[in-house]
C-alpha cells in the first residue's frame, strides 16, 4: 500500500491492497487495543529497528499486564537505510523518546531493546541533551 503513497504512483487498488487494507482494520479493532495511560505508574518503551524501519510502543504495566499505549512506525529515509545496525537501533530509541515526550517527560521510564551494544548510553555522560 506504501507503494500508492509516491509522488509517482499510479492510482491502482488491486486486490492486494484490498486485502491489506482489511487486514489492517482487523488490527486496529481486535485486542490489544490501546490502554489509557495512568500517570502514576511506569512508562515502557520499546523499539526495533531494521534496514528498512523503525518501530516503537509505549506501554505500561497495569492490572491486565503490559498494555500499548501507542504504536509508532516509520521508513528510513535513504541515507537510514545505510546506517550499520547500531547506530539504526540508537536512532530508533532517541526517535521514540522524542516522539513519546509528552508521556516520558519528568517521568521513569524503561527502553527495551534488543542490541546490547546500546548498553553504552547508560554510562556515557552526554555533553547535551539538546537532542533529547
Amino acid at each position: 500500500m506504501t507503494k500508492l503513497l509516491r509522488e509517482d504512483a499510479e492510482w491502482e487498488w488491486t486486490i492486494e491492497q484490498e486485502t491489506v487494507f482489511e487486514h489492517v482494520k482487523m488490527l486496529r479493532t481486535e485486542k490489544p487495543l490501546l490502554a489509557y495511560p495512568d500517570f502514576r505508574l511506569p512508562f515502557r518503551v520499546v523499539t526495533d529497528a531494521s534496514k528498512v524501519g523503525l518501530e516503537a510502543c509505549l506501554m505500561q504495566d497495569q492490572v491486565r499486564g503490559w498494555q500499548p499505549m501507542d504504536y509508532a512506525s516509520k521508513f528510513n529515509s535513504k541515507a537510514e537505510g545505510n546506517y550499520g545496525l547500531t547506530e539504526l537501533e540508537c536512532l530508533v530509541v532517541v526517535w521514540a523518546i522524542k516522539l513519546f515526550r509528552p508521556y516520558l517527560y519528568g517521568r521513569k521510564f524503561t527502553i527495551v531493546n534488543d542490541h546490547a551494544v546500546l548498553k553504552w548510553l547508560l554510562t556515557s555522560r552526554a555533553s547535551s541533551t539538546d537532542g533529547l
